[in-house]
This record gives C-alpha cells, sequence and structure tokens, in this order.
C-alpha cells in the first residue's frame, strides 16, 4: 500500500506539473495573440489619422476647384483665365511696365581724426 501511495504522488507531481506546462503554453499563446491585436490597433489608429488628413486635404481641394468653377462661369472669370492662360489683350489695351524706383544710398565718408597720424600704425 506504501508503494501505491509513493506511485500516486509521483504520478501526482508529473500530472501537476504537465498541466502547468500545457496552461504556460496556452498563456504564452494568448499574450502573443493580445499583442499583435494591440499592434493591429495602433496600426489602424495612424492609418485613420492618415486617411483623415487626406480627406481634409482633398476637401481642401473641392472647395477650390468649386470656387474657380464659379468664377469661370462669370465672363469677367472667363476672361481672366483667358489672360492668364494665353497672355492676350484686348483690342486698343497697352502693356504697361511699371519699374520699381530704386533706392539711392548716399555714401557718408569718416572722417579721420586730426591725430590719426599719430596711430596710424596701430589704429
Amino acid at each position: 500500500m506504501d508503494s501505491f501511495k509513493k506511485r500516486s504522488r509521483t504520478s501526482r507531481f508529473f500530472i501537476g506539473r504537465f498541466i502547468s506546462f500545457i496552461l504556460l503554453i496556452i498563456l504564452v499563446l494568448l499574450g502573443n495573440a493580445t499583442y499583435r491585436m494591440y499592434q493591429k490597433y495602433k496600426e489602424s489608429i495612424a492609418r485613420r489619422e492618415n486617411v483623415a488628413e487626406e480627406y481634409a486635404e482633398l476637401q481642401g481641394r473641392i472647395d477650390t476647384i468649386k470656387t474657380r468653377v464659379e468664377s469661370l462661369e462669370t465672363t469677367e472669370g472667363r476672361e481672366a483665365e483667358i489672360r492668364r492662360s494665353f497672355n492676350v489683350v484686348k483690342p486698343g489695351e497697352q502693356v504697361a511696365i511699371v519699374v520699381p524706383q530704386e533706392k539711392v544710398e548716399e555714401k557718408v565718408e569718416e572722417k579721420t581724426p586730426w591725430y590719426y597720424w599719430l596711430w596710424r600704425g596701430n589704429y
């Protein structure tokens, strides 16, 4: 009977160790899966922010294009676009070139003091 108890204790010890090992493996696998899900979560947040920035940029471009189209629907807008694109003028118009005035800088001569000749080598 004593050997039965001994064998029972030994088998319980090994079974306990085996179960603990299996549980440790399951814990590592679950931890790995959780970590990968966390990485995917962070990546999806970063992608979402990028998409939001791109969306805002595209909305700005759409607004710009809409205002340009609205300006082209008017006579003045079409005329301005033709002038800008093809560099044309109406009959009777003349080109005026405005030249900016240059600033004249006055040179100020520095007078040397009368005693300069004394310290000429050290000045």
